[in-house]
């Protein structure tokens, strides 16, 4: 009878473990790559936050409305052009569309907002911004929440 338990408790303990190594940022695997610099604020963090508003690349969401944010950066130019290609694979791999896109060929500025439109609750569950400035600085970020989309603005990308 003990190995019954055993055996459904360690069956329950490995699916609890591969749900939660699944769950998450995308952004995970450069945690420890040499050369990025890695933020995450995860949803207890967000939550603790309370009314606090955080501030993105000239977006401004609640914290409330959130539950993760990841940020990733790096000024390698070998990283830059490896990260563009990981950004589109993630965006396709989580359905993301591209929302906006912004290109400066003279000073090699790119900006991509990618995002996950929720149709039930009409807002958008994932946005993804990738931006590469004078060619070298790269930038990742990621959120995932309920996103109003009055946020999404020319003016504000």
């Amino acid at each position: 009878m003990k190995t019954i338990y055993r055996r459904f408790f360690f069956t329950i303990l490995s699916v609890l473990i591969a749900l939660t190594a699944s769950a998450g940022s995308p952004f995970e695997k450069y945690a420890d790559d040499a050369g990025v610099s890695r933020k995450y604020i995860s949803k207890a963090m967000l939550d603790a936050m309370g009314d606090m508003q955080i501030a993105s690349s000239d977006m401004l969401f609640d914290a409330t409305d959130l539950s993760v944010v990841d940020v990733i950066e790096t000024s390698d130019p070998k990283l830059s052009s490896k990260l563009k290609g990981e950004m589109k694979k993630i965006a396709e791999s989580h359905n993301m569309e591209v929302l906006m896109m912004q290109r400066n060929n003279e000073y090699g500025n790119e900006k991509v907002l990618y995002g996950t439109y929720d149709k039930k609750t009409r807002k958008y569950s994932r946005l993804m911004l990738f931006s590469i400035n004078m060619g070298w600085l790269t930038k990742c970020v990621y959120i995932e929440g309920q996103i109003d989309t009055s946020i999404l603005s020319a003016d504000k990308f």
